[in-house]
């Protein structure tokens, strides 16, 4: 049996649908020889629960994406100028 070809969508919903009321045994598929899903090459940084919701939250109350707020934060702090260590005084007795 010839397999059908699987046809152009308008969008996730619109596919959806159609899968599910065809089977995908019915219809060629692509063959990947590269990987579908690499991770960027730029740092991931990994924030716990609590943090990562007040970050969404601060991003949604600016209207921005959270990623957008952190990068510039992050570009911000460190485009300030470096303070020196601080160095302990020590009192004249």
């Amino acid at each position: 049996m010839k397999k059908k070809r699987i046809p152009s969508f308008r969008s996730d919903a619109e596919e959806a649908r159609f899968w599910d009321t065809h089977d995908a045994t019915d219809y060629e598929w692509e063959v990947v020889t590269e990987p579908v899903f690499v991770r960027p090459p730029e740092g991931v940084i990994n924030l716990g629960g609590p943090l990562w919701r007040k970050v969404v939250r601060t991003a949604k109350q600016g209207r921005t994406t959270p990623d957008e707020l952190v990068r510039r934060w992050i570009g911000e702090r460190l485009a300030r100028p470096r303070r020196s260590p601080r160095t302990k005084r020590v009192r004249a007795a």
